[in-house]
């Protein structure tokens, strides 16, 4: 949940004013109304969660439509806005070609069903009682420093910022790494 990272995000800020104010959010769940300092940490999260899609660990979905008869997919049939297209394959995992129109996808076979995967942004939470949508390797930690980060600078808490950005871009190295496939090397037979 969002009021978790937030939560995460006054104890490092040592803001006790947004701690008791998370208390409080958590209390009244539903009834809750957000406050202007809780909305720009809503929008930080927002933002960082994209930053990190963008860049770093890309949301992928995969949608299956049908070429019209002269091989256009819209980009609007695709259930989200994808910033980037991985691959367009039949049934059988056949790879097409295709061309990236800014509203639609060009193939050279009309009317088939194909497989089109693709990065998206994820959904913009509206609240903090909502749930983030992530990557498996975003963790609240890593969120958390972003969003510090995030409200140092507009604060103008220059060395604070960096400190919490340092943290944020060596938590992303570590999420990296970690779910790195291990290589090894193939056997040396005498």
């Amino acid at each position: 949940m969002i009021l978790d990272i937030i939560e995460h995000v006054a104890s490092l800020l040592g803001n006790d004013a947004l701690l008791s104010e998370c208390a409080t959010a958590k209390q009244q769940q539903q009834a809750y109304q957000m406050s202007s300092e809780m909305q720009k940490l809503l929008y930080f999260v927002n933002s960082v969660n994209a930053e990190l899609a963008r860049h770093y660990f890309p949301l992928s979905f995969t949608n299956a439509v049908e070429t019209d008869v002269n091989g256009k997919i819209m980009v609007n049939s695709l259930q989200r806005k994808p910033f980037e297209i991985k691959s367009v394959e039949d049934c059988l995992g056949n790879t097409f070609s295709y061309e990236l129109f800014p509203t639609y996808l060009q193939l050279r076979k009309p009317n088939t069903m194909v497989l089109v995967t693709y990065f998206a942004l994820p959904l913009i939470c509206e609240s903090v009682l909502e749930d983030v949508e992530c990557d498996l390797r975003v963790t609240e930690k890593l969120l958390a420093y972003g969003t510090a980060a995030e409200y140092a600078m507009s604060k103008v808490l220059s060395e604070e910022a960096e400190i919490f950005q340092t943290k944020f871009l060596s938590l992303i190295d570590f999420a990296k790494q970690k779910f790195k496939i291990a290589k090894m090397r193939m056997r040396d037979w005498v």
